[in-house]
């Protein structure tokens, strides 16, 4: 049931209501939040814990991240918690007070989302882990196993940008390049994709920083741009 506590413990990212009033999601109390007019945070939704699709006898919690305005609703990324089991996160659906509406399952810690100019829904996953991995020390998140996909029109998640390393946002420019953050790498990545869907998915492994697109101090932007091609308008 919703709740108002005092304040939010782990706020992951935000969206604006239609009024414009943020809606944030709160990684570690696993909800959804927003101010009331008292300047108290009121939790919209909080989420149940995930099943564990490599064990039925385990859950996992739910752990909002990324979040989008998507007409009426909101999507919302859950990533799942430790032990961070293969095919654990989620695309949910919330808005007008009902129960989340599932999108998407078996995501490798899906991180971020966010809806194209032309309606599409576009999910960021941060990486696959290592089977009995340790949650906390960093080491066990595989490398080069985030990806960027999108949901075309039959409800497939089609990959677009593969071998992403700990990827941890993306933005959809209107020019039509794609900006991916990296965590770990500490990497902005700048992709334009090829306008041919079937040349879909690159590869960015081995791409090394150029500076060519950004030039932000102390940040090192790598770009791709595949021979051949041109931006999706």
């Amino acid at each position: 049931a919703p709740q108002t506590i005092d304040r939010l413990i782990n706020p992951f990212d935000l969206a604006f209501d239609p009024a414009g009033s943020p809606i944030v999601t709160d990684a570690s109390m696993n909800g959804v939040a927003r101010q009331t007019e008292a300047g108290l945070t009121h939790f919209l939704y909080l989420f149940d814990r995930l099943p564990d699709p490599t064990d039925p006898t385990r859950t996992i919690d739910a752990v909002p991240t990324g979040i989008a305005r998507v007409g009426e609703e909101y999507f919302v990324t859950l990533t799942g918690g430790c032990p961070f089991p293969a095919g654990g996160g989620q695309l949910v659906a919330v808005g007008g007070g009902a129960r989340p509406r599932l999108v998407l399952d078996g995501l490798n810690m899906p991180i971020d989302v966010a809806q194209d100019r032309s309606g599409a829904i576009w999910v960021l996953e941060f990486a696959e882990f290592r089977a009995g991995g340790d949650c906390f020390a960093g080491g066990d998140y595989l490398p080069d196993s985030g990806r960027l996909s999108r949901l075309d029109a039959s409800g497939t998640l089609q990959p677009v940008v593969v071998d992403l390393n700990t990827p941890g946002a993306f933005l959809l420019a209107p020019d039509g390049t794609i900006y991916i953050s990296e965590v770990f790498t500490g990497r902005v990545l700048a992709i334009q994709p090829p306008a041919a869907e079937g040349a879909w998915p690159i590869s960015v492994a081995g791409l090394a920083a150029d500076g060519a697109t950004l030039a932000l101090p102390s940040i090192p932007i790598a770009t791709l741009t595949p021979l051949g091609s041109t931006p999706e308008r």
